[in-house]
Order: structure tokens, then C-alpha cells, then sequence
């Protein structure tokens, strides 16, 4: 089967992509937890772990809007993480925070789909959409401590 995720469509086409959404966001972790052990602890990659927690926390944030209805902020409270944390350190704290954004999903059934926020400038995000940003962003840094793993910079 070959699912299909649109950022520009605010629901899945169905069950099956929701469903292989909530997968890939709750394995994710772990894979970057595989390829953060195999690629040298850098600078640069410290740093983009800590963007990917700032984005989580981020997303935690405006998913606790869609559920309380309230505006969909644009900012968050990063969750401190140890300035001198190593690249597994920050890959365990996201880890932690996906948890948590997973647990908000999740729990909720096919529900959560439905969910909408608006932001301060009027416009709207969807549970979807902001769950794909997540995967989307996931491959990415995955991508990228895979490329720093052979001996590239991630």
C-alpha cells in the first residue's frame, strides 16, 4: 500500500494514513536514537537536536490549544536541557517529548483529525498538519545523523 501524506490537506484521506502517521511519529524516536549512537557526538548535531525539541515543544503547545480551544501560539517554553548534554542526552529528551505529543494523539482515537487551532494571524493548522510537520521534520534530522553516521556533517 502506498500511503499518501498532503501538507495542504487538513485531514488524512482516511484511517489508513492516520493511522501510518501515529506510527511513524511514535517509532521515530527510536530511530534517531539508533543513528544519533552511531554518529559522532558534534557540535552541529547537538544543535539540531535542540531545534527538534524546540519544534516539539512547540508542538505539545499547539496541540494543548486544539484541545482546550484556545489560540494556537506561535512560540513555547523550550524543556531545559542540560547545556553540556551529549547528542544521546537530547535525543533521549526528545524521546521524552514525543511521548508526550504522542499521548495527545493517540489516546484520543480518530477524533483528533478533526481538531483545528487558530493562530494570532487568523490563519488555521489542523492536528494533521501539525502532526506531518512533525514526521516531516523527524526524516529530516533522521537523514541528517545518518549522513554525520558515515562521516558527513549532519
Amino acid at each position: 500500500m502506498n500511503l499518501q501524506f498532503s501538507e495542504t490537506d487538513t485531514r488524512p484521506p482516511g484511517i489508513a494514513e492516520w493511522e501510518e502517521l501515529l506510527i511513524r511519529l511514535e517509532i521515530a524516536p527510536r530511530a534517531l536514537r539508533i543513528a544519533v549512537e552511531e554518529a559522532p557526538d558534534t557540535p552541529a548535531l547537538r544543535s539540531l537536536l535542540r531545534e527538534l525539541m524546540a519544534a516539539e515543544a512547540l508542538r505539545i503547545a499547539q496541540m494543548d490549544a486544539m484541545i482546550h480551544d484556545a489560540p494556537v501560539p506561535n512560540t513555547a517554553d523550550v524543556p531545559h536541557a542540560d547545556g553540556d548534554a551529549d547528542a544521546e542526552g537530547l535525543a533521549i529528551e526528545f524521546a521524552r517529548l514525543r511521548a508526550r505529543l504522542f499521548a495527545r494523539a493517540q489516546r484520543r482515537g480518530i477524533d483528533v483529525w478533526e481538531w483545528e487551532g487558530r493562530a494570532e494571524d487568523g490563519s488555521t493548522v489542523s492536528a494533521y498538519q501539525l502532526l506531518l510537520g512533525a514526521m516531516r521534520q523527524d526524516a529530516a534530522l533522521l537523514a541528517a545523523a545518518r549522513t554525520a553516521a558515515r562521516g558527513g556533517v549532519a
